[in-house]
């Protein structure tokens, strides 16, 4: 294996992770807005979102994979092309004959190689169906994608990242919204759709989370207050 391979499991683990910020960070706030936004399935952003999730949880998963060996993350390689005995695979080779494990054989490929598992594997097969569903066939209307997502990423990907490198989605997300935590955005985005803080949740918070929510609603308040006063004056 050349050595320029060795760039794989660094830039899986940083793509797939800045992916995860972004679509977190979406799932809560518009940075000039008080309140998250909950519109949105007409343009698409909302399952656009929910795709990039399932990406990047993928791309996270083969980085961790990829450390052990940057093959091991390949169902398929590249054949040797010659009987030249210094021929080694390059980045080109796997680019053009190589192919990758598919979402669904991840979990089992990482226990293989790390002895690590994949928690609540039912949920993280559930929303890979969904990506593909969104994809492939269309945006499930009874579905909440933003509930779906919160939970998918705060539950299931950001522990696996916790144990995999001592990191966290919420740090990426803060690249974009530094307060999304401490504003209180995304506690309140996780309220929105009705998914409990139970003490795991709290952990990752912080108690600032519930105080920053709490002044995050005390500006709504006075916020609605001055549009009704200020509709008033002008009748």
């Amino acid at each position: 294996m050349s050595q320029d391979a060795a760039i794989i499991p660094r830039h899986l683990r940083e793509f797939g992770l800045v992916m995860l910020g972004r679509a977190l960070k979406g799932c809560c706030i518009k940075p000039d807005c008080y309140t998250p936004p909950y519109e949105g399935q007409e343009d698409f952003s909302i399952p656009i979102i929910a795709v990039q999730a399932a990406h990047g949880a993928e791309l996270v998963l083969k980085a961790r994979i990829a450390e052990q060996h940057p093959l091991l993350v390949f169902s398929k390689l590249p054949s040797p092309s010659s009987n030249d005995e210094d021929e080694v695979i390059t980045l080109n080779a796997l680019h053009d004959k190589g192919r990758s494990y598919y979402y669904s054989e991840l979990p089992d490929i990482l226990w293989a190689t790390t002895g690590q598992r994949v928690p609540r594997l039912e949920l993280f097969r559930d929303f890979g169906y969904l990506r593909n569903q969104i994809t492939h066939l269309g945006v499930p209307p009874e579905t909440d994608l933003r509930k779906e997502t919160l939970a998918y990423i705060l539950t299931v990907i950001e522990p696996m990242v916790k144990d995999f490198w001592r990191d966290s989605v919420v740090s990426y997300a803060e690249r974009w919204v530094p307060d999304i935590v401490s504003g209180g955005y995304l506690e309140h985005a996780l309220r929105c759709v009705d998914i409990a803080i139970d003490t795991s949740l709290r952990e990752l918070l912080g108690e600032e989370s519930e105080a920053g929510y709490r002044e995050l609603l005390e500006r709504a308040r006075i916020q609605e207050l001055e549009d009704r006063e200020g509709s008033g004056s002008g009748l």
